[in-house]
């Protein structure tokens, strides 16, 4: 089955299982409402009788009195009671609770000889406070009902009388669903009519919402990166749709990120096969044409090819450094350890390095550094680095006769360092990509001088582990402007 035209089947759903819970419920609810009203309608009836009645059986055992022991009397003055008051039934009991007589309206018999005594005794000695007072009737199997009692006289043998107010005979043995069968199915049937608009409530307003979303899931589990729910409601479905929404979005970024660091790392392998490949030829060439032709070769001839096998290998070697630098940036490996020192005298060391350039290319250096100088808080290898990839960049664009100016200021509480070149400047369309790695300009003229288009990214990265970086001002044919920030060190730190 196709997954974008599955569906969940609706037994299986959560408006099915909670139609089924409210079912239940009200089911249960409905039983135990009735149970509980009947058991308290009962018990008022009770407490109404046993108010209403309760002095009766005073006023049987104040008759009996007199006639007590004479068993034919007390019989005939029980039958002619019984036979006035319907719906009573009068007993006389001993002591342990044993039935010594009994009358009633309608024919009954005894099914208990003796009842438990504790009931009477508790509604002699008791009050209106304790009331309903239940007693077994000897006639019933299972039945109790409140009842009135009083002692009849206390000597030689105690005898008491009792009055139930229920009728005599056997009571029908009714079945819980025939006692109660109407009302719970009413019950019931209210219950499914609740659940099942409820259902479909439920249905209309939930489940075909999940659903869709399910499909939606589906959809993107199988390839479609660029589907998204659609569902704008502030409830929980709609925060689930937001954040789904929210996931793909950032899953097409991250798409787009591996297909641009794909394509930065098809570029970089042919950009570093190019760099590396050019050098190694010429070496190649070189050394061949002096393997080849060594006898013919005169001095300054091979001093020229191996002043040019120098000159790749150094170059060579300079790209391997900086492919090292750039990877141990970007993965996180370098680490920085700041110290006092001051970045003028910094700037000279590294400026010393490029003497014989500078001297050959006829270059005038301008230096306007603070006095006197602050020391900054930084990591000296570090920005020996930045230094050393800036001046090479400002003399090798610079062209001969040509100004570079060396400069510091205070900034923010920040020592700020410029250069500044006269040479060709950068195209503002290109000062966006400069940090780039192997970013070359597509210049004609800048494409002739040598790099490895790292230098600057090397240099920003440096910079941001020092919390500063690298900015630049330049117009196309009127040189360019480099700039940095380091904090001043404090003394404390």
């Amino acid at each position: 089955m196709n997954n974008d035209s599955a569906h969940l089947s609706f037994f299986r759903t959560l408006t099915f299982k909670l139609s089924v819970i409210l079912v239940i419920f009200f089911s249960i609810n409905g039983i135990a409402l009735v149970l509980w009203d009947q058991h308290d309608l009962l018990e008022g009836i009770k407490l109404d009788t046993q108010m209403a009645f309760a002095g009766e059986g005073t006023t049987l055992a104040r008759e009996l009195t007199p006639i007590i022991y004479d068993a034919q009397a007390t019989q005939s003055y029980l039958d002619s009671v019984a036979f006035y008051y319907q719906g009573m039934e009068l007993f006389i009991l001993d002591s342990s609770g044993r039935i010594l007589h009994h009358a009633s309206d309608v024919p009954s018999e005894i099914k208990r000889q003796k009842i438990s005594m504790e009931p009477v005794f508790a509604f002699i000695q008791g009050s209106e406070e304790d009331y309903p007072i239940d007693v077994d009737i000897p006639t019933s199997v299972d039945l109790s009902f409140v009842f009135s009692a009083a002692p009849i006289n206390h000597n030689p043998e105690p005898r008491y009388a009792m009055i139930t107010f229920l009728g005599g005979g056997d009571d029908p043995e009714l079945s819980f669903w025939e006692k109660y069968g109407a009302l719970l199915t009413r019950t019931i049937l209210f219950s499914l009519a609740i659940a099942a608009l409820t259902g479909i409530i439920i249905w209309a307003g939930f489940t075909r919402r999940v659903n869709r979303a399910a499909n939606k899931v589906r959809r993107f589990k199988s390839g479609n990166n660029h589907v998204k729910i659609d569902d704008n409601s502030r409830d929980e479905l709609g925060a689930v749709a937001s954040a789904f929404n929210a996931m793909v979005d950032r899953v097409d970024q991250m798409l787009k990120a591996l297909e641009l660091k794909e394509k930065s790392r098809s570029e970089l392998v042919a950009t570093v096969s190019h760099e590396l490949q050019t050098p190694l030829t010429v070496i190649q060439g070189n050394i061949e044409t002096m393997l080849l032709h060594q006898r013919e070769i005169d001095g300054p001839t091979m001093d020229h090819k191996l002043r040019t096998i120098h000159d790749q290998i150094n170059h060579l070697s300079n790209l391997i450094g900086d492919l090292f630098t750039i990877s141990i940036l970007d993965t996180g490996q370098m680490h920085i350890k700041p110290e006092a020192f001051l970045l003028s005298e910094l700037t000279e060391d590294t400026l010393a390095e490029f003497e014989h350039v500078i001297t050959d290319k006829k270059l005038t250096i301008q230096r306007d550094f603070l006095r006197p100088p602050e020391p900054v808080n930084a990591d000296p290898i570090r920005i020996r680095q930045v230094l050393r990839n800036l001046l090479s960049n400002a003399i090798k664009f610079t062209p001969a006769e040509g100004i570079i100016t060396l400069y510091t200021k205070m900034s923010d509480d920040m020592l700020e360092f410029s250069i500044a070149d006269t040479g060709c400047g950068i195209p503002q369309d290109e000062l966006e990509h400069i940090f780039d790695s192997f970013y070359r300009s597509r210049d004609t003229h800048k494409q002739k001088v040598k790099g490895t288009g790292l230098g600057l990214a090397i240099c920003q990265k440096i910079l941001g582990l020092h919390e500063s970086a690298l900015t630049v001002k330049s117009k196309e044919g009127e040189g360019a402007t480099f700039s940095f920030k380091l904090p001043i060190f404090s003394g404390t730190q």
